[in-house]
């Protein structure tokens, strides 16, 4: 509801911390209850639906999301997850404010402005070329020169604070309405149905980065194609700037969090984004945001809390000013216990009471002060709920390892489910060890309907059949998204065989790294998970019902000598790998070698005392003899690739150019040759078609020459729906 009011209606329901913690624990619950999950969910969306009002517009790229940061360590991972899969000496990045205001997308036709349209779901927005024509700032036609035939311009539509206060005192005089806050004002005013309207509003533009680009090139950097775009008549952010590293990154945002009260518009964080376009390229995305770029958000300046009671306060002139004593929260860094309510107008507009939930607001040094009160927002307690029997336990080990103590009820009766639930439990997150949840139970409260309850009761029970997929993703393992849990089922076809696999052999899925793959590792090699995953299957809480054999594909150029360069050996390349393995042809003659025996099987004397060291390093032995027996059972069960039925692309060629939005090119690649295409690089009479997606180049122009079929991302995205490869 508030995701819908907010990006539908322009309304804030509550505050934006709220929202993010809400959607951070509707993430949690979905991880680990998959059955509850659904493609409806907030979680899956960008944006929200285009309104019905206006023409819709299908972005040509995805506008997508970003994920967000809320603490320097979560800064340090997203720098750490880009070093570890490009392995750069260094990492640049372009840092820069992250306006509240109204997403949109800007498109360019030599040069002319000929459409605009807001984010909508990401895929789909509304057509608001009109209103965005009354925006002074926006340019009607670009300056310059060397712009791209087409051009996609993404950027913030805002409005200044000092507009905004002028306008509400302007609105306020003449009995107008009020705007909310400048974030509401600028979306409601972009998404006017008269631009009459909308030209009277003082709305603003940002341009922060592009989107479809054809018939023409950028920069091979973020920072210098925001420094082209502004050479192009854009306004771009003077705060936006190149930084170094994580330290840069966070050295950053203290800067402008201190400068933050004093900025002409609002802002509710900054934006990392890896400065150069190949990493981007490289690093791809994950479902609804780039791996390459991350929002790190500031400390909340509205928070939720409740009025305790209402107390006028007599100041030293003898003013009198009545005053809300809160419950204690912390807003901006604060902990805030009061809060003004300015006059006796102020309470009568607000209709606050003792007792109601409120939205209070700190910026700077501005006194507390309440907004709105939030009508009917009700929030579950462990109190809240009878004939339920907890096991709370405050350990932060994962959820799955400490859900399986049996704990059945006393009362209540009927048959018995089990769960695994998260609950807030006065600020505090305490972990519900195991839910035992009997079919005839009420709720302490007429907010929560038995439908509703009738409903969980039904999708625990179903959770029982499980597919390996869904399983592996509700596991809640680190790095394991839907897509990834997707792809393991895919490729290795069998619990039993994926839990017993060392780290490396996790590598041989496309689109599976080092990080990913030793998270995977690290997660199977606890004891205490096996045990959890044990009890699951031997009770019959979970009955996994697409058990099959791995994928063919697996054996392709799966040996020794990949093993070891999967292992990520510093200096060991294929080729070495291969020279290596012709001569200590086995995991233990490796292990029983002399530094000698590595240098005469051609290794290079640094490239053997590098691998001396990896063989001495803990468990690295083991890994090798237990990645060498796992190896061989992948291809005692995996099926030779003959007995394969034949792909649809069987003996085609197929070229790739330009970038995709949604797949890197080596995702592309796999999928199609899983299909039975091979992946050339260049263009030929021969080639049965060419996929093109933004930016593409010389190979377009060939395949348009050659008369060669084209197919843009979005049909290649439903062929390879189609075929059961989902991007």
């Amino acid at each position: 509801m508030a995701a819908q009011a907010y990006h539908e209606h322009d309304e804030q329901l509550i505050p934006d911390a709220e929202y993010d913690a809400l959607m951070r624990e509707l993430e949690a619950l979905e991880a680990a209850h998959p059955q509850l999950d659904n493609a409806d969910s907030p979680s899956h969306q960008v944006g929200g639906r285009p309104s019905s009002r206006f023409a819709e517009v299908v972005h040509a790229l995805p506008m997508l999301s970003l994920g967000n940061a809320f603490s320097d360590e979560e800064v340090r991972d997203f720098v750490r997850r880009i070093d570890e899969r490009l392995h750069r000496s260094q990492l640049l990045f372009s840092a820069e404010p992250k306006l509240d205001g109204l997403a949109i997308s800007l498109r360019y036709e030599d040069g002319a402005f000929v459409q605009g349209a807001t984010r909508g779901d990401g895929t789909t927005g509304e057509d608001v070329t009109a209103n965005l024509r009354q925006i002074r700032v926006i340019p009607a036609r670009l300056d310059g020169e060397g712009w791209p035939a087409v051009l996609e311009v993404r950027g913030e539509v805002y409005m200044p604070r000092a507009d905004f206060e002028k306008y509400n005192e302007q609105a306020r005089l003449h009995g107008g309405k009020v705007l909310a806050n400048p974030r509401n004002g600028a979306a409601g005013s972009l998404r006017q149905l008269d631009p009459k309207v909308s030209a009277q509003r003082p709305l603003s533009f940002y341009a922060y980065g592009t989107g479809e680009v054809d018939g023409g090139e950028l920069p091979a950097t973020h920072s210098a194609t925001l420094a082209r775009l502004a050479q192009w008549g854009f306004p771009v952010s003077d705060l936006c700037r190149v930084v170094e590293g994580a330290d840069g990154l966070l050295d950053y945002y203290r800067e402008i969090g201190a400068r933050r009260d004093g900025l002409a518009f609002d802002i509710d964080g900054v934006v990392y984004k890896l400065d150069d376009r190949d990493g981007q390229r490289e690093m791809g995305f994950v479902a609804r945001a780039p791996r390459w770029a991350i929002a790190h958000k500031f400390p909340a300046q509205e928070q939720t809390t409740t009025v305790e009671a209402i107390e006028i306060q007599i100041g030293r002139t003898g003013a009198a000013t009545p005053v809300a004593r809160l419950q204690p929260v912390q807003v901006a860094g604060v902990t805030v216990t009061n809060a003004t309510l300015h006059n006796a107008d102020q309470i009568a507009r607000l209709d606050v009471r003792v007792g109601d939930t409120v939205i209070v607001r700190r910026a700077g040094d501005v006194i507390p002060e309440v907004v709105s009160v939030i009508a009917d927002l009700y929030r579950l307690t462990r109190d809240q709920l009878l004939h339920l029997k907890l096991v709370l336990d405050a350990d932060d080990s994962s959820a799955l390892a400490t859900s399986l103590k049996p704990h059945l009820p006393a009362e209540g009766s009927g048959a018995v489910l089990n769960a695994v639930l998260r609950l807030d439990g006065e600020g505090d997150t305490w972990r519900a060890q195991a839910l035992a949840l009997p079919v005839a139970f009420e709720w302490n409260t007429k907010k929560i309907a038995t439908r509703w309850a009738d409903n969980l009761i039904a999708a625990i029970d179903a959770s029982r059949d499980a597919t390996l997929e869904r399983l592996l993703f509700a596991l809640g393992i680190e790095h394991v998204g839907e897509s990834t849990a997707k792809a393991l089922a895919q490729w290795f076809g069998d619990l039993e065989l994926i839990r017993q696999l060392p780290w490396p052999l996790f590598k041989r899925v496309p689109d599976i790294g080092g990080e990913v793959a030793r998270s995977l590792g690290h997660f199977f090699e606890q004891e205490g998970n096996q045990q959890a995953i044990d009890a699951l299957l031997q009770v019959g809480q979970v009955r996994i019902r697409d058990t099959r054999l791995p994928s063919a594909r697996l054996r392709e150029g799966l040996d020794l000598a990949q093993l070891l360069v999967e292992a990520e050996i510093p200096g060991i390349t294929r080729l070495r790998a291969e020279k290596l393995v012709a001569a200590l042809p086995s995991a233990q003659q490796i292990l029983d070698a002399e530094p000698g025996h590595f240098i005469a099987a051609g290794l290079p004397e640094d490239t053997a005392r590098g691998l001396v060291q990896w063989l001495e390093g803990e468990n690295h032995g083991q890994l090798l003899l237990k990645g060498e027996a796992q190896m061989q059972r992948l291809l005692e069960l995996a099926p030779e690739a003959s007995a394969q039925p034949a792909g649809p692309l069987d003996g085609q060629t197929v070229v790739l150019t330009g970038t995709l939005s949604l797949l890197t090119r080596d995702a592309a690649k796999a999928r199609l040759e899983a299909l039975g295409a091979k992946v050339a690089g260049s263009v030929s009479k021969k080639t049965a078609f060419v996929v093109a997606g933004s930016e593409a180049g010389s190979k377009l122009d060939k395949a348009n020459e050659l008369g060669v079929e084209v197919w843009d991302e979005p049909r290649l995205l439903a062929f390879l729906t189609e075929h059961g490869h989902h991007p």
